[in-house]
């Protein structure tokens, strides 16, 4: 009994599961039966030149409109996240994500950009709060964990942007619960694709982090559904409603059958606007004050454009706890071109979204001549494309803000090359916006302080839906 216990110890299990399992193993049992009476072959001798990278073929993506949606989310995929993510523009294809990108993108116009600033600016307000409270006095350093700030920073920018509320996790002892379910839920959903069995842990609730996931998307959907009927009933009673984007997909109406969205449609679409916008954002401030504190010349740069750009060369004033809107405007933001280049660096060596995959729903060919047979895999790795010589010469591996930068100008490559937002009409709707939100943090952040690692981070991931840093970012920040 002792060595089963143990066995079921290193399993993360229980004598209290051994019931499951016994059901999990009649059903294994049961596919074993149907799998020899309906085998599956894959097919053989596939014409075609051998596999290799999707590089260099990216135009399909603009060139071939009509063959696009062909190539969509496996079922596998929809599935396991479709608790988190349901059926918002991640897992949507065809009409539902054409409507979900065309109500989405009015988001990003420029006036909603406006206030994207400024609710970017008040929170990146709070995080200089909590870093001069923790390097009180003004010759004390404090060991900070910068990626855990960044996240609590970002998820409030667009808990603010998506669902118009303030969950004030930047400032709280104890993030959000929110917060918490929103990263233990995605964390857990990615691992089920390794993972064959997951789905008979999931139905059975066989494992704590089946289990885990439940009550997470439970805490998740009651936040969100206690957001949804309040912004109804503000709109019932012909209230003001929020430039938000959950007041945005109220007024509108799904071109599939004319309806409004109803409250589950409205969680998916905000749900996933808050995985695009806060983690992806949230990676790239870490990785960005990782490099920054490994190419020391390159800050120097940094601060030095800000303090002429927003501050008029004052460097007392880019110094001060007291801050000017106008400073730090969206028009001034936008002028920080070194510290454009320098953030589009960082996302060609670490982008957010390392890998992006796509299933052929029916057999297609490349521009190039490579066949794709129907229901094979179609992928393209950022991550790899970013350090491949080929793509960006003998340097690849060197962090080099200047290669995006000519004549003073931001040099804006092509979207086929810099695959980090994508491509086509797939483009990040959220580019500007991120890009903005790290801009913006940066030139509040680095003339104030002087950030260090402390923990002699080796530049390691996790492998989540996006590229976190791991270990955490500890650095040491001391006020300049």
């Amino acid at each position: 009994m002792s060595s089963l216990n143990e066995v079921l110890a290193m399993a993360g299990l229980s004598e209290a599961d051994i019931p499951r399992i016994v059901a999990a193993l009649v059903l294994l049992v049961s596919l074993a039966i149907w799998k020899s009476i309906k085998p599956y072959h894959p097919p053989k001798n596939v014409p075609g030149p051998p596999c290799k990278p999707f590089v260099g073929v990216l135009h399909l993506i603009d060139k071939n409109w009509s063959t696009l949606p062909d190539f969509i989310l496996s079922y596998d995929q929809k599935f396991a996240l479709g608790e988190f993510l349901g059926d918002g523009i991640f897992t949507a294809d065809g009409p539902s994500w054409k409507h979900h990108r065309k109500v989405a993108s009015q988001m990003f116009s420029r006036n909603l950009m406006r206030n994207g600033t400024t609710v970017a600016l008040r929170q990146v307000k709070l995080l200089v709060e909590k870093l001069d409270k923790l390097t009180q006095p003004s010759s004390t350093s404090s060991t900070v964990d910068m990626q855990d700030m960044f996240f609590r920073m970002t998820i409030d920018v667009f808990a603010s942007i998506a669902f118009g509320v303030e969950l004030d996790s930047i400032l709280s002892d104890k993030p959000h619960p929110f917060a918490v379910a929103f990263d233990e839920v995605q964390n857990l959903s990615q691992k089920r694709f390794r993972d064959p069995i997951w789905r008979w842990k999931r139905n059975l609730q066989l494992t704590d982090a089946e289990r885990r996931i439940r009550k997470g998307c439970k805490t998740m959907k009651d936040f969100a559904m206690e957001v949804i009927h309040s912004k109804r009933r503000e709109a019932s009673n012909n209230e003001s409603m929020g430039p938000d984007l959950l007041s945005r997909f109220l007024d509108t109406k799904n071109p599939l059958d004319g309806e409004a969205p109803g409250d589950n449609e409205l969680r998916d679409i905000v749900m996933n606007f808050m995985i695009a916008g806060r983690d992806t954002t949230a990676c790239a401030l870490s990785w960005t004050l990782y490099e920054l504190a490994k190419n020391p010349e390159v800050c120097v740069k940094v601060v030095e454009e800000i303090q002429q750009v927003c501050n008029g060369g004052d460097a007392a004033a880019s110094r001060s706890r007291t801050f000017s809107d106008a400073e730090y405007s969206y028009e001034n933001i936008g002028n920080l071109t070194y510290t454009h280049a320098v953030a589009m660096e960082v996302l060609r060596l670490h982008p957010s979204v390392p890998v992006d995959i796509k299933f052929a729903v029916k057999a297609d060919k490349l521009p190039d001549g490579t066949f794709i047979p129907a229901g094979s895999s179609v992928l393209y790795s950022p991550y790899a494309m970013g350090r491949n010589e080929k793509i960006w010469g003998v340097d690849a591996k060197k962090f080099k803000p200047e290669r995006f930068v000519d004549d003073g100008k931001i040099s804006e490559p092509s979207q086929y090359k810099f695959t980090t937002f994508n491509a086509g009409y797939r483009l990040c709707l959220g580019k500007p916006l991120a890009m903005l939100e790290i801009k913006l943090a940066l030139a509040m952040l680095l003339p104030r302080f002087k950030f260090s690692i402390a923990n002699g981070h080796k530049g390691g991931y996790q492998s989540t839906l996006v590229l976190p840093m791991a270990p955490e970012l500890m650095m040491t920040v001391t006020k300049r």
